[in-house]
């Protein structure tokens, strides 16, 4: 098989279709990329505005924290803003036909870190509650992907941004899905033992206290359970006495 044949258009969608274990966004975009010159040699042009349609979303920024959430009133952001003001990608790239474009991708995927993003970029244009559930659904759905792979940022972000969307839909079944998952996850991590799988139960006690009053007295004695543990270990020479670890433990 030639060099040209492995990489054809078809090929690179289809590895980028399948991809669980390219962790960066970032890096999903410098893939899918490959096939916008082939594409565009080959005079396929509703297939080039798709692989540039997939290129921009990928290449968008992540926004992890709430807090810059709320500043930035959005969940996603530029990569790079230029000195004359202009953007990367350029914001006029997603357009209706491009956001139809993701609204169908979503419905046809199995790859739920693709379909996480679909909808929640969805939700964040649209406003259509359908999306804010597939994304909750499909961040669920990532997390013993991101788990298996040592991704703890991303299981962190996945179960936050999960519980944050089904609390604001108010969606009861949806919150103690999101809440069982977080409990096996913060069980699984802490049982680890060791930084920085230890570290990231902090995002998951704050995503199980934004719960407020769903938690029962069993969920709060897991986190307390946990935040002790916490404290002990980044206080010992084998949590290479972290302090600013420890305390942030026992604050919670």
């Amino acid at each position: 098989m030639s060099n040209e044949t492995e990489r054809s258009p078809e090929i690179i969608f289809k590895e980028f279709e399948e991809d669980t274990h390219t962790c960066y966004s970032l890096q999903r975009a410098e893939k899918i990329s490959e096939a916008i010159p082939l594409l565009e040699a080959s005079g396929r042009e509703t297939e080039k505005l798709q692989a540039i349609w997939e290129w921009a979303l990928a290449l968008l920024r992540t926004i992890h924290s709430p807090e810059e959430r709320k500043r930035l009133k959005s969940r996603f952001g530029p990569l790079a803003i230029r000195e004359d003001g202009s953007q990367l990608p350029d914001p006029a790239v997603f357009t209706h036909d491009a956001l139809d474009y993701y609204a169908q991708r979503a419905d046809e995927t199995l790859n739920p870190i693709h379909r996480a993003r679909y909808c929640d970029f969805l939700w964040e244009k649209r406003r259509d509650h359908k999306f804010a559930r597939g994304a909750t659904d499909a961040y669920l759905e990532c997390l013993p992907i991101y788990l298996a792979n040592g991704w703890y940022v991303q299981a962190a972000d996945a179960i936050s941004r999960a519980m944050e969307l089904a609390l604001s839909l108010n969606d009861g079944k949806r919150i103690t899905k999101v809440r069982g998952h977080l409990l096996r996850a913060m069980t699984r991590l802490s049982a680890i033992g060791d930084h920085p799988a230890l570290r990231y139960c902090l995002d998951f006690i704050d995503a199980l206290l934004a719960m407020k009053k769903e938690p029962t007295d069993l969920d709060f004695q897991k986190a307390l359970d946990v935040c002790r543990k916490g404290v002990s270990f980044y206080a010992s020479q084998n949590g290479g006495f972290m302090y600013h670890l420890a305390r942030d433990f026992e604050e919670r």
